[in-house]
């Protein structure tokens, strides 16, 4: 009799409990982090998920640990005979990587809050303190560290979602296709039976499809912090033929945006109008004025992006459609904007050539192109680190 033959044909109950327990728990983080993402800091529900992110990743960590000494100590069932080499290895590869992943990325996770210079406690499921990982805190370059493991984290959960993908798809490909057993032997007595009687084809079909729309690799934007200080909005025109320059002492953004999917970006601003200026005293005092922009009336201009991509001609540029509204009329504008590294932060540049008529601004004396240009260069310049 061969060691192949003494193998179980199924797993045992233990194995079976931590398979699924760790799948539901990897399914349930994954979403986690993915919807968490997407909230902007001030969401007061984000911290909640956070914990709760945490709480998981920390409980597959320790089941993930104990499943692989249990793995150690009873061994797999034996693989059918009819697969080709080719086949073995690459489910034995699948496994032991996942073996990995499962530990390793709840490690980066709890590297990330170690690091953190918000130092936020962990209280696992709200009732557990969980301290940091002792002698990270006081690394001088732990801000390095921190970024490493929080790029590590993200890359790691989309291997994850691809993998479980790939191990749910080859597990139906053997029970609709092949017909053997391999699916079973993780599966309980009841699941069993129903994937006997029904072979599975129309309810693993969808199963399937549910699993690839839900953990296909998708990207999330990242929130960026503004350094106002380092930051303006501006505009130029003419005024009788002669050149002046203004903008904005005021105003406020949130950018959302990874350059790598610039397609899941979000970009907003707000802008205060009455801390408009344009260069001399006299025209100062106009722009408050209802033929200009009606402060009073409307004392906010604003611009929400639709959509962005990256220019494939130029590199670390990018467009962005959106609406800008100003004195009420909202119209769809493209701003061409590049990136560049300055330090630890990033200096985005863009503009936007305008006709003050579309808005409504200048009219009345000022409406004719002759005084005032209608034209306007609007340009954006912002200082912004990623939080």
């Amino acid at each position: 009799m061969t060691a192949t033959e003494t193998r179980p044909l199924r797993y045992n109950f233990i194995a079976m409990c931590l398979h699924w327990l760790i799948a539901f728990a990897i399914i349930a983080m994954l979403a986690i982090g993915w919807i968490m993402s997407d909230l902007p800091n001030s969401d007061p529900s984000k911290f909640g998920l956070f914990q709760w992110h945490k709480s998981i990743g920390i409980t597959i960590l320790a089941l993930s640990i104990f499943r692989l000494v249990w793995r150690l100590m009873n061994p797999a069932p034996a693989l059918p005979n009819n697969l080709k080499l080719w086949e073995k290895w690459a489910a034995k590869s699948t496994h032991w990587l996942f073996y990995a992943l499962i530990i390793i990325m709840p490690l980066t996770g709890w590297i990330i809050v170690s690091t953190s210079k918000y130092n936020i406690p962990t209280m696992l499921y709200g009732l557990i303190p969980l301290p940091h990982i002792p002698g990270l805190e006081g690394l001088e370059n732990k801000a390095d560290i921190h970024g490493v493991s929080e790029n590590m984290h993200g890359f790691l959960a989309y291997m994850i979602a691809s993998l479980l993908v790939l191990h749910v798809g080859a597990a139906l490909k053997h029970h609709v296709m092949n017909r053997d057993d391999v699916l079973l032997r993780m599966s309980p007595n009841w699941l069993g039976g129903i994937l006997k009687r029904f072979g599975g084809p129309k309810i693993l079909g969808f199963l399937a499809l549910g699993v690839g729309l839900s953990f296909s690799p998708a990207a999330h934007a990242k929130e960026w912090m503004i350094d106002y200080a380092q930051s303006q909005i501006g505009f130029s025109g003419k005024q009788s033929g002669e050149a002046f320059k203004g903008g904005f002492k005021s105003f406020q953004s949130t950018v959302d945006f990874d350059a790598v999917h610039p397609e899941t970006a979000k970009i907003s601003a707000t802008i205060d109008i009455a801390s408009a200026y344009a260069g001399s005293a006299e025209r100062d005092s106009y722009l408050p004025q209802t033929d200009w922009f009606n402060v009073k009336t409307f004392p906010k201009a604003e611009f929400v992006s639709t959509t962005i991509k990256a220019k494939p001609d130029l590199k670390d540029c990018f467009e962005a459609s959106g609406n800008l509204t100003i004195k009420g009329a909202s119209k769809q504008v493209l701003m061409p904007f590049c990136m560049k590294t300055e330090g630890d932060h990033w200096r985005v540049d863009g503009h936007v050539m305008l006709q003050r008529t579309d808005y409504a601004i200048g009219t009345g004396q000022w409406s004719g192109d002759d005084l005032v240009q209608h034209a306007v260069d609007v340009t954006i310049s912002l200082s912004a680190k990623q939080k």
